[in-house]
């Protein structure tokens, strides 16, 4: 009804490279799928998009049923609390988080103030319910996922719903945007279309085991070919990003979503995840079909170019097919990006080369190859990875402040093995990774400072590379501007709340 309570559901930016081209808020478009949008009106808050301060002070004058709050560990946790602060000042309805750093670490957000509730898991069956609780005035501590804090202080959750069966699962409810602004936003860089959950993998820092279980959920080809034709056709998205960590893990349902494109006729472009087994099997011919519609690059985990580190990681690969499909692929029309990571506590120095000969090596053979930024190697709530590192000194967070700080740029300060001239050198290896190839030009954008960090990056391109195969961690300006460039950012978010 017109004029019911809204469910307001906040956004926070997650980083620098979240802000240049803000994505859609896919986790909260997932939670509103099933809710009666007739009955409980949405107001969606994104951090990102200009104009979003006045949408939110408009929302919370409102008198809200709740307001819900999406985030992963990091820099988009503290962004949340400060939102959670400012809600909570202007309104009575309840703070409701979810996502995957609520999921995985509760406890600290209801403790802090910051959460009322924090619903665990997914959320296409379990918020409508909760919406419909709330307005009726109950209260839901028997839905499945549900946290909460009895009023003596005890810590309660229940236990996780079921993991839910996605393969027809839904388009998104995009009216509930602005597309427009997303659109003109990304510019020509992809719009993410969820494509499956979960991941049948085992890597020690990844939170898939923990949210997913290990299992790998796709939605079917034909719903994903659906999805992508209604973006194309009603809001002009060319290019997409498929949300799926193991995209080619089913031969059947790859053979079925080329043969839905070829169908379709779509002038597009796509990129996705994929691992290295599934990428080994396939032949050139199938690739090369793959890129005739449209697929443009494949990022794929590798992470170490040390065998000890990556068997401590839980990354299992074949040198040889890695380097095999690598230089396949120089000539079948698409662009592998190698994921790569570093300051674990077991690396040495020969670690660190190994993994940089590997690099060259990659980019040697294949010219058209990116390697992503080598990123200090974050241990998340829940990970085997966090368990790991606690063997070597850490201490696990004990609030939401600290958690925030977890993120690429900032977690080497909490680590005790990235003291001195080693945690130099494991930051060296992050920012220099940022310059040995081309992605500068992709990620910087189209504006004048965009082009001008391009010019840049291309100039010292050179510079970097010949750093990295010495290991020359001194002197280390780029370090000093990226970190300038990440305070800056998060200064300017501040400053939109005036707190």
């Amino acid at each position: 009804m017109a004029g019911s309570r809204p469910v307001v559901l906040i956004s926070p930016v997650a980083g620098v490279i979240d802000s240049l081209y803000p994505q859609l808020p896919v986790p909260l478009l997932a939670i509103c799928r099933r809710l009666d949008r007739d009955r409980f009106p949405v107001v969606i808050v994104d951090q990102r998009l200009p104009g979003w301060r006045r949408t939110l002070d408009e929302a919370l004058a409102r008198d809200p049923l709740l307001v819900g709050i999406t985030s992963l560990t990091g820099e988009q946790l503290g962004f949340g609390a400060m939102l959670a602060r400012y809600a909570r000042r202007r309104c009575r309805g309840p703070l409701v988080w979810g996502g995957v750093h609520p999921t995985c670490a509760p406890e600290h957000l209801l403790r802090e103030g910051l959460a009322d509730l924090v619903l665990r898991g997914e959320g296409e069956d379990l918020f409508p319910r909760l919406v419909a609780l709330l307005e009726a005035g109950e209260r839901p501590v028997e839905l499945p996922g549900l946290a909460w804090l009895d009023p003596d202080g005890s810590f309660r959750e229940n236990p996780a719903a079921p993991l839910m069966d996605i393969t027809e699962l839904e388009d998104p409810p995009y009216e509930l945007l602005d597309m427009a602004a997303y659109v003109r936003s990304i510019g020509d860089h992809e719009l993410h279309v969820e494509g499956a959950r979960g991941c049948t993998f085992g890597c020690t820092f990844c939170y898939n085991p923990v949210y997913n279980q290990r299992r790998w959920r796709p939605r079917s080809a034909e719903r994903l070919v659906g999805n992508l034709r209604r973006l194309h056709d009603e809001h002009g998205v060319r290019n997409f990003f498929v949300n799926d960590d193991s995209f080619l893990l089913s031969p059947d349902r790859t053979e079925r979503f080329v043969r839905g494109l070829e169908e379709a006729s779509l002038d597009i472009r796509w990129c996705t995840e994929g691992n290295l087994v599934s990428l080994d099997r396939m032949s050139d011919a199938e690739l090369e079909r793959l890129a005739a519609v449209g697929f443009h690059w494949i990022s794929i985990g590798v992470e170490s170019g040390s065998r000890r580190i990556r068997k401590l990681l839980g990354k299992d690969i074949d040198e040889g097919a890695l380097f095999r499909f690598n230089r396949r692929a120089a000539n079948l029309g698409f662009r592998p990006r190698y994921n790569f990571v570093t300051g674990t506590p077991w690396e040495t120095r020969d670690d660190l080369r190994q993994t940089v000969a590997m690099i060259e090596r990659l980019l040697a053979d294949n010219p058209n190859a990116w390697v992503q930024g080598c990123y200090v190697t974050t241990p998340y709530p829940g990970t085997v990875y966090l368990d790991q590192c606690k063997e070597h000194g850490l201490v696990e967070p004990d609030s939401t402040a600290v958690w925030a700080d977890f993120d690429p740029f900032t977690v080497g300060r909490h680590l005790p093995w990235m003291k001195g001239s080693r945690g130099r050198m494991f930051e060296f290896m992050m920012f220099s990774s940022l310059f040995v190839d081309h992605k500068a030009d992709y990620h910087v954008g189209d504006s004048f400072i965009g082009r001008l960090v391009s010019l840049a990056g291309r100039a010292y391109r050179p510079v970097a590379r010949a750093r990295m195969h010495h290991l020359w961690t001194r002197p280390f300006p780029e370090a000093r501007l990226i970190k300038a460039g990440v305070r800056l950012q998060r200064a300017r978010s501040r400053r939109a709340l005036a707190l």
